[in-house]
């Protein structure tokens, strides 16, 4: 299966900045009435450090991309949540730090099959970013 299909909200670069941006600011609106404050502060303190990292065209380290720790997060607190303003941000939360991970350029993000996508950085061939 194609990676860029397991994506609802991110088919490209210029997609992946605007769902940053949203990540963020749904981020900051649950925040302000959410009883699991947080995890949520930690969500948004993880994109708003992806936003820090690839501002202004910079191209993020392997170790930068490979930091983040959202999707556990969400995991674990989120998992059963039947709110579907949380699920909702919960997946766009997901595929940001899954395309930040794998900081595909757009080419190989639009055609790369998920089998070829490492699943820890030390599996990551260095110029490509697929399985070495």
């Amino acid at each position: 299966m194609l990676y860029i299909d397991q994506h609802k909200h991110i088919k490209s670069r210029a997609d992946f900045f605007r769902a940053l941006d949203n990540a963020i600011q749904l981020s900051k609106d649950l925040l302000k009435a959410a009883s699991n404050d947080g995890a949520i502060a930690s969500v948004l303190r993880q994109l708003e450090m992806i936003r820090t990292w690839t501002e202004n065209g910079r191209e993020p380290t392997k170790d930068e991309r490979w930091k983040p720790q959202i999707g556990i997060i969400l995991s674990r607190e989120f998992e059963t949540a039947s709110d579907r303003q949380i699920l909702d941000w919960a997946e766009v939360c997901k595929e940001t730090e899954g395309y930040f991970c794998h900081w595909l350029d757009d080419e190989v993000y639009q055609t790369v099959d998920e089998d070829e996508l490492p699943l820890f950085a030390d599996e990551e061939d260095d110029v490509t970013h697929l399985l070495a």
